[in-house]
C-alpha cells in the first residue's frame, strides 16, 4: 500500500470508531433512565390472521402489568401488537427505529 492509502485507512477507521462510540453513548443516555425494559422485535410482514399477533399482544399486556417498559422496533405486525398490549395497561412504551 502507498503511504497515502494507509493514512486514509487509519483516518476512516478512526472516524468509524468515533461514530460507533457516539452510538453507544446515545444508547446509554436513551435507556439509562428506564428501570426495566423488555424489547420486542419481529417481522413487519406478517398479516392479521397470524396467531402470533394475539400472543404478542398478550405478552405486551403482561409485561406492562408486571411493570416493564415495552420497547419495540416501531414497525407493524408483532411489534405493533406488543405495543398495543402494553398500551392497554398504561405501561411506558418506546418505539425506536434503527437508523
Amino acid at each position: 500500500m502507498a503511504p497515502l492509502s494507509i493514512l486514509r485507512k487509519v483516518y476512516l477507521d478512526t472516524v468509524r470508531l468515533i461514530r460507533i462510540t457516539g452510538e453507544f453513548i446515545h444508547g446509554f443516555h436513551f435507556f439509562g433512565y428506564l428501570p426495566s425494559v423488555i424489547s420486542v422485535f419481529g417481522s413487519a410482514r406478517i398479516g392479521p390472521p397470524h396467531p402470533g399477533l394475539a400472543i404478542a399482544r398478550e405478552f405486551g399486556e403482561r409485561a406492562g402489568n408486571a411493570g416493564f417498559t415495552v420497547l419495540t422496533g416501531g414497525g407493524a405486525s408483532f411489534m405493533q401488537a406488543a405495543n398495543e398490549g402494553a398500551k392497554k395497561t398504561k405501561a411506558r412504551r418506546k418505539r425506536r427505529r434503527c437508523r
